[in-house]
């Protein structure tokens, strides 16, 4: 197989076509006009972070909808996991949706588009999109909650088992461990377990030499322009040290495929 330095197009293209998710395979897909039978609608006005304004949106509260898919199920798990039609994955844990309230939403109570508008384009949110009660409204942040929009399946999981895979016995990783999560693990997966937005990286962490990948992780349009990753935030304090630690994580953590 051509390296990546040799044409990053192909083995990204390579990577994507074998990309493989277990959690996928035990996700429920969300039928809205069956979930219109069997679980209550509401409305919820939320404070909409991306458009920094009042929105109505309606859809499924998340917790009856979790009972009605899972049924006890979801008194042996402790993450949410949804996933989204372009292979993004949020994982959320179970008790933000206990002590808030959630919609899990598919339309707009006025009726109007159902669709953020940022400052280049029109984004359209369906099937559903998850959104947030907050009293507050400047707690309602993307960074600190997660927002997830275009979801199409949902899963409940429990963290430990289902991160396993991730793990490493060396302690001196745990802070590359969590930070790969925390900045990678929604987009790209890991030893089969993560996101599939993005190519697999078992191959990028066992084939690309540590400098190059610190590099891609910091700045990837300069490795790769045509890259729709945009690396760790540009602000984020000690970013050049962090990507050295998961990219030692990932080395010690890729296993062969």
């Amino acid at each position: 197989m051509m390296g990546l330095r040799g044409d990053p197009v192909i083995l990204l293209a390579y990577l994507l076509l074998f990309q493989f998710d277990s959690s996928a395979q035990t996700a429920k897909t969300l039928d809205l006009p069956a979930l219109r039978q069997e679980v209550p609608e509401d409305s919820l006005p939320v404070f909409e972070p991306q458009e920094s304004l009042k929105k109505n949106y309606r859809g499924f509260p998340v917790m009856p909808l979790l009972k009605k898919l899972f049924g006890e199920q979801i008194y042996k798990s402790d993450t949410v996991v949804f996933h989204c039609e372009d292979g993004y994955r949020a994982d959320i844990p179970l008790l933000e949706f206990k002590m808030k309230k959630a919609l899990l939403a598919f339309a707009m109570v006025d009726s109007s588009a159902f669709s953020l508008k940022t400052s280049k384009e029109s984004i359209p949110l369906g099937p559903f999109y998850l959104v947030w009660d907050h009293p507050d409204a400047s707690s309602a942040k993307k960074e600190v909650y997660r927002w997830p929009y275009a979801v199409t399946k949902v899963d409940l999981i429990n963290k430990k088992n289902a991160y396993s895979r991730l793990e490493v016995k060396d302690k001196k990783h745990e802070v590359g461990h969590q930070a790969f999560i925390k900045n990678c693990f929604s987009c790209h997966s890991l030893n089969d377990v993560g996101g599939q937005r993005g190519p697999a990286l078992n191959a990028f962490f066992q084939s690309q030499d540590s400098a190059f990948l610190v590099k891609y992780i910091l700045d990837p349009k300069s490795l790769n322009p045509s890259s729709q990753m945009s690396g760790l935030p540009k602000d984020m304090p000690g970013r050049g040290a962090l990507a050295k630690k998961i990219v030692a994580y990932g080395k010690k953590a890729a296993r062969v495929q």
